[in-house]
Order: structure tokens, then C-alpha cells, then sequence
């Protein structure tokens, strides 16, 4: 049981919400909607999409690769397995596709929301959140967190210069709430960027292992397999005293 709690620090992405749920309705709407796509068997496509995306979010996480870089190289490979050349410009927009499916498919959820409500009176509650600043503030929107954590609470890696699991993205927030990492709780999906992250700087994680994923050490972590669970355990003081 965690004790002497001040901030409550949230990932957005598959910790708020099932991004990854989002994601593989709006790729295949996109898809079937695309004329770059038009005539494949989204089978077969997506073991090809699935493979590049995997492979160019590796490189950016070393660095090697930007963000849009990833989005548009993980399909120009992809229809290059299925001989269709596609240029940059045209890559970009099948994106832009997605995106619109993904925020199209993003709604509040009121369990969560509620639970928002109720920890605002006793805690500082804030996300730190990787991602660009516009989209992850139509993601927020949509969520309608943006009425329930103020603006200068959210830290946006494409803002304030540095993504998870670098220090100083949480540094940066423990700097604005003037709050120590000892008494402040990060919950958050990845275990690379949320979990070692927020641990390494001292504060109390607590991992969302949404999809069973495989610890990489038996460092003792607080585990829940939704966030959804976490509020049930939090709601009965099993987790704060």
C-alpha cells in the first residue's frame, strides 16, 4: 500500500483508454477505404503493416527514425511487399485518414472520468503523455479529460521537448507540482517508458499491463491488468492509505 501520496501522474495512450483497440479499427477502415489499398487482402496486408510498424518503432525509440518517418516508411514498405509504389505525399495522407478514423472512434468514458472527479479532491492529478501536441489534445478532447485536468497539468512530450522514459519528462512535472517523486504515483502502460522510466527518477509506479506483457525483471511493481481494476482496488483503500 502506497503512503504519503500528493500527485497522481497519468500515461494517456492504453492507460486512460484502449488505444491499441482504436487503432486496429481505424487501420482497417482506413484500409478498406484507401484506393492505395484497393483490391489486397487486408490479411495478408496487415502481417506486412504490423511487421514495418514494429520495425520502425524500434529505430525511433533508438533515435535512428522520426515520427512521421515511422508512419509513412511502415506503409511505403508495406505496399512495396505488394509491388505498389506510393510517394511520401500520398503516405502522409493515409494517415491522416487514420488519424481521423482513431479520434473519430474516441469518447469519454464515464467510469474513468468519475474516478477523475473523485481523486481531484484529495491529490494533483496530471498525464504526461509522448505524442504531438495537437494530437494528443483531440484525443483529450474527446476523452473529455480536458474539463477535468487543466491545461498546465498536461505535459506533452512534442511541448516541453523530451519524451518518456527520459528523466526529464518527469522531472518536468515534478518541477511544475513542486511535489518530491516519493510522494507522487505514475500509472502507465509501457514498461520501458512508464514503469523503469518513472522508477528511475524515484517515483511510485503503477503498471496497466493491458495486453499480459512480459516483465523484463521481478523488481516488485503494482500491477493491473486495466485501469478499470486499479479503480475498483483504489475505491476500497487497497492502494493509498
Amino acid at each position: 500500500m502506497l503512503e504519503n501520496i500528493e500527485l497522481i501522474l497519468f500515461d494517456l495512450d492504453n492507460t486512460l483508454y484502449d488505444f491499441n483497440d482504436k487503432w486496429n479499427v481505424g487501420t482497417f477502415n482506413t484500409f478498406n477505404n484507401s484506393k492505395l489499398t484497393k483490391g489486397l487482402s487486408f490479411e495478408e496486408f496487415i502481417i506486412q503493416y504490423k511487421k514495418n510498424d514494429n520495425r520502425y518503432w524500434d529505430l525511433h525509440h533508438k533515435g535512428e527514425v522520426e515520427l512521421d518517418d515511422v508512419r509513412r516508411l511502415r506503409l511505403i514498405d508495406t505496399l512495396k511487399f505488394f509491388k505498389r509504389n506510393v510517394t511520401s505525399e500520398e503516405a502522409d495522407l493515409y494517415f491522416q485518414e487514420f488519424i481521423s478514423e482513431v479520434f473519430d472512434l474516441i469518447e469519454p468514458d464515464e467510469k474513468i472520468n468519475q474516478f477523475l472527479r473523485e481523486i481531484k479532491d484529495s491529490y494533483k492529478v496530471g498525464i504526461i503523455t509522448n505524442g504531438k501536441i495537437h494530437e494528443q489534445q483531440v484525443k483529450i478532447r474527446n476523452l473529455g479529460l480536458d474539463r477535468l485536468i487543466p491545461n498546465e497539468h498536461i505535459f506533452i512530450s512534442d511541448d516541453i521537448g523530451y519524451s518518456k522514459p527520459h528523466s526529464k519528462a518527469f522531472l518536468t512535472a515534478l518541477d511544475y507540482f513542486k511535489i518530491k517523486p516519493v510522494n507522487t504515483v505514475y500509472i502507465g502502460d509501457s514498461w520501458d517508458n512508464d514503469i523503469l522510466g518513472s522508477k528511475d527518477v524515484g517515483i511510485n509506479p503503477i503498471w496497466i499491463n493491458l495486453y499480459s506483457k512480459e516483465r523484463k525483471d521481478n523488481e516488485p511493481v503494482l500491477t493491473y491488468k486495466n485501469i478499470y481494476n486499479l479503480i475498483d482496488d483504489w475505491q476500497s483503500k487497497v492502494v493509498i492509505n
